[in-house]
């Protein structure tokens, strides 16, 4: 039986102390699911929403029927399988701020003419680029995971996101810059398209 502890001083503490019990009882309970575990283990402000996870579904395989597995579940196996069209050479899941963010490195022909891409909880990055370059596109990808301002549009959202991770790296801005430049038509390419297209 267990003894009364004390209130817990803050919500970091309610999560650590919920991450050790279900760390500890999954070998008593096998018949619990993966999504019922993490969601013990994780607080509900820090779950990702269920708008996140259609949208990532969306992104990678299209429309698919969410009830069929657990988001969870399914975020997991993306991170080890990707598009069918794209190659992914390693993937970690990083914290910025108070999110967890998945993040895979792909080859350059997974993503054409984008350095990186991010949607929800979930991002992609070049693994080609140079190591600052790939950093500074990393920084900015997470920039957009939580960024929550809505000015500009797609345009605001750009600036915020280049402009807050160069002041941080100045001499990763200008490596992804030089990157650019042998692509520039490309992503020039692509620019006007999503001007057109607006977003």
């Amino acid at each position: 039986m267990r003894e009364p502890t004390q209130e817990p001083k803050n919500k970091r503490e309610t999560a650590d102390a919920e991450v050790m019990e279900v760390t500890t009882s999954d070998s008593n309970e096998p018949g619990r699911t993966l999504d019922q575990r993490l969601q013990e283990m994780r607080p509900a402000d820090e779950l990702d929403t269920k708008q996140e996870i259609a949208d990532l579904e969306r992104a990678i395989h299209g429309d698919v029927n969410v009830e069929t597995t657990s988001p969870d579940e399914r975020i997991f196996e993306q991170l080890n399988s990707g598009r069918p069209n794209e190659t992914v050479v390693s993937t970690e899941i990083v914290t910025a701020g108070d999110r967890r963010i998945f993040v895979r490195y792909l080859t350059k022909e997974s993503l054409g003419a984008y350095f990186g891409y991010q949607v929800g909880s979930h991002v992609a990055v070049r693994h080609d680029l140079p190591p600052r370059a790939r950093n500074f596109v990393l920084q900015h990808e997470l920039y957009h995971a939580t960024d929550e301002a809505s000015w500009g549009g797609w345009i605001g959202r750009e600036l915020r996101a280049n402009a807050g991770p160069a002041l941080k790296d100045p001499i990763g801005a200008l490596s992804a810059i030089v990157a650019n430049i042998p692509e520039l038509p490309s992503r020039i390419s692509l620019y006007f398209r999503r001007l057109r297209a607006g977003s």
